[in-house]
């Protein structure tokens, strides 16, 4: 197996120099899910040993300590980060090194109970595949999500965004981790009886070509054309924002302004998601690609029960 894992690599023979004169920096949640992270960690770190991978393991005291540690950290020592928890770790570490600008590979490692970005790129979400990916130098790229409010930016998500029942699931049920990824169900089945109602207001620009195709992995031919059409679309944005195209009084550019459709009224939930999974077992939008530079939109309207 070391052989394997040494020789046998993903990665190019740039990168495989890179690994041997830099290290591998674990971030690890010991609160994600059921608070097992550092246990999990222990029965994989056996991986990266085999592999010749150095790695610093730091244990943390909650997910906003991991943007604490990385907002001034010289990451110029590692050549990877892997996040050893839920997708909160995740979050808080790719908002950070977006912020920062630093162009970073990061991996999950599952320990959580939402392991949403795990279960939508490895083919079985669990902590020893995610660690022999990591090993083998396999990664793939993510689409990122801008998400502002009045004008400036909150975050950057790699998962979803979610209003209304998942969200208010989520919230409601965080006292209940000691139950596991069963706690998830449990909110639901409260909170659909009577579910919250949420009067928005969604403008979205259909994607150009929206094929029901599931995402193949590496190499799949709907995010390599995503992702031209997202660099297409980010110079169109570039265009308008230089003042070359005539904008309206709300702010949106003309040159949008017919292709956007709106649905308004009162919803059940929308979500936003950039993946398929919103955490192992919950497959929300199967047709999801990593990055072909689309999210795809969610939402369930008030159903009523009259008549």
């Amino acid at each position: 197996m070391s052989k394997f894992l040494q020789c046998s690599s993903g990665t190019s023979f740039h990168e495989q120099k890179l690994r041997l004169s830099k290290r591998l920096l674990i971030l690890i949640n010991p609160k994600a899910g059921s608070g097992n992270a550092w246990n999990i960690y222990l029965k994989i770190a056996h991986v990266f040993d085999i592999a010749g991978i150095q790695c610093d393991s730091v244990y943390l005291d909650n997910t906003s300590h991991a943007a604490q540690i990385l907002r001034d950290a010289n990451l110029g020592t590692y050549f990877a980060i892997a996040c050893c928890g839920g997708d909160g770790l995740m979050h808080h570490t790719i908002d950070t090194i977006y912020r920062r600008g630093i162009n970073i590979p990061t991996f999950c490692i599952p320990a959580g109970h939402g392991v949403g970005i795990a279960a939508s790129i490895l083919a079985h979400a669990s902590p020893l595949s995610a660690a022999y990916s990591i090993a083998k130098g396999f990664r793939r790229p993510l689409d990122i999500m801008e998400i502002k409010q009045n004008g400036s930016v909150m975050c950057y998500s790699s998962l979803l965004v979610s209003w209304g029942l998942v969200a208010d699931i989520e919230f409601e049920t965080a006292g209940l981790r000691w139950m596991g990824p069963i706690r998830y169900k449990m909110g639901a089945i409260a909170a659909i009886t009577k579910p919250p109602l949420h009067h928005l207001r969604i403008s979205y620009l259909p994607a150009k070509s929206n094929t029901m195709a599931f995402c193949t992995g590496g190499g799949c031919k709907v995010c390599s054309k995503g992702a031209a059409l997202a660099r297409e679309n980010e110079e169109k944005s570039d265009h308008s924002a230089n003042g070359l195209e005539g904008e309206e009084e709300g702010g949106e550019s003309a040159l949008y302004e017919e292709d956007w459709m709106v649905e308004e009224g009162k919803f059940i939930m929308v979500i936003a998601l950039t993946l398929s999974d919103t955490t192992q077992n919950h497959r929300i939008a199967p047709y999801a690609h990593a990055s072909d530079g689309c999210i795809d939109l969610v939402f369930m309207k008030d159903v009523s029960r009259a008549g």
